[in-house]
């Protein structure tokens, strides 16, 4: 893959670097590095991207950068994000990089340069980047989000990640480190909807989602449209188990469960991702415990929508 070609009028600086770490010593090391350009230019950062990893390289076999505009965009952290996150070689826990350029230590056949998504940087990013946008697509997309969250500023806020039974997680093995990773609650509704509300786990084992209906039958509708009992793929190698309002899927060869329910005005949907139990292995949840997770989800769901406590 060719390189991005610097441009002459940006240069790249130690002093831009926020955090720096070398892994894989043994093979001569890998520099893990994330930089602020102090720019909102596109190109230029991509050119300081490309100057970061060529710099790194005359003091590992191989180096990897994310380039960030700004310290706004720097500072935007994920709701798992910890001062060791910043160690690793992953750059999810600080998501408003533009640039994330390396070469591994295979050599420069290896090259990679990846730009952020310019409709993911434009849904979470404050720091005002503009992206190449030849077609006009970006702008007509900032304007229709920009009206959308207007309009969604009168809907009452929810706090779903407080219908979580944190407890059943736990004990079932799952992470219970949660975060409300709704963007806009009107995008993406079903019809009917007024608003939806989406939780996560650390590490996406878990994703929970609420959604308003103006009324029970909307609400029971949107549940029927999820189909599970006609899911022969999951089905095959699991088994169906009825919940309040719903039912679940529970596969433990596949380490998946797919539940639909609702409570009153409010619909849910969970997917849950668990690694498999194996012979011989620690880890993993069995059948029952993936049962006891998703039963007691839904009933303390249940009984938090009916206090209106969320």
């Amino acid at each position: 893959m060719d390189t991005p070609t610097p441009d002459a009028g940006a240069t790249f600086d130690r002093s831009m670097v926020r955090t720096e770490s070398v892994t894989k010593e043994s093979k001569g090391g890998q520099s893990n590095v994330r930089f602020v350009a102090d720019t909102v230019d596109y190109e230029e950062i991509v050119s300081l991207t490309d100057q970061c990893v060529k710099s790194y390289l005359a003091e590992t076999a191989a180096a990897y950068c994310y380039g960030y505009a700004n310290a706004a965009d720097y500072e935007v952290t994920a709701f798992d994000w910890t001062p060791e996150s910043d160690q690793d070689i992953y750059g999810t826990g600080r998501p408003c990089w533009i640039m994330y350029s390396g070469q591994p230590v295979a050599g420069a056949d290896g090259r990679t340069d990846t730009p952020a998504i310019a409709t993911s940087f434009i849904d979470q990013c404050p720091g005002g980047v503009e992206f190449p946008d030849p077609d006009g697509s970006l702008a007509d997309y900032r304007e229709k989000r920009e009206s959308s969250l207007a309009a969604a500023t009168d809907i009452r806020r929810r706090d779903v990640c407080a219908l979580i039974d944190t407890e059943a997680l736990t004990r079932n093995g799952f992470n219970a480190t949660l975060g409300d990773v709704t963007d806009d609650p009107t995008a993406y509704l079903p019809d009917g909807a007024s608003a939806s509300w989406v939780c996560s786990t650390a590490e996406g084992e878990v994703g929970f989602t609420a959604t308003e209906f103006a009324d029970p039958a909307s609400a029971a509708g949107d549940v029927e449209s999820a189909e599970l009992a006609t899911n022969d793929f999951l089905l095959d190698a699991g088994r169906l188990i009825a919940l309040d309002g719903g039912s679940a899927i529970v596969n433990d060869e596949f380490g998946l469960v797919e539940a639909a329910w609702s409570v009153g005005t409010v619909s849910f949907s969970v997917t849950m991702s668990s690694v498999p139990v194996t012979p011989g292995l620690s880890g993993g949840q069995s059948n029952s415990e993936l049962a006891d997770a998703i039963t007691s989800l839904a009933s303390t769901a249940a009984q938090r929508v009916a206090a209106d406590a969320w």
